[in-house]
């Protein structure tokens, strides 16, 4: 009786080595064949999503077909206070 206390921390520590080197087997198998499907994968095959307008015209001006000005003259108009209490002031600006 007195070896059956000293042999189950063996057994114990023996089932979680088990499991860890199955799981690490597991693991090892999915990423290899992951790996795999990846290398095989054909460029063809994925679709790719249509690009929004705005990129397409971005990208259009980027190689210099149409290029983009160097300056720009914008005007704004807006009203602001310096705090709650304060009425609002208009505030234009051109830059």
């Amino acid at each position: 009786m007195r070896s059956g206390p000293k042999v189950l921390p063996l057994v114990g520590a023996g089932s979680l080595l088990l499991a860890h080197l199955l799981t690490a087997a597991a693991f090892r198998r999915r990423l290899e064949a992951m790996i795999a499907r990846l290398e095989h994968a054909s460029v063809a095959k994925q679709a790719t999503p249509p690009v929004p307008a705005i990129i397409q015209s971005f990208a259009r001006r980027a190689v210099c077909e149409n290029p983009v000005p160097n300056t720009v003259w914008l005007s704004q108009r807006g009203e602001m206070r310096a705090n709650l209490r304060d009425p609002w002031r208009p505030l234009p600006r051109n830059r």
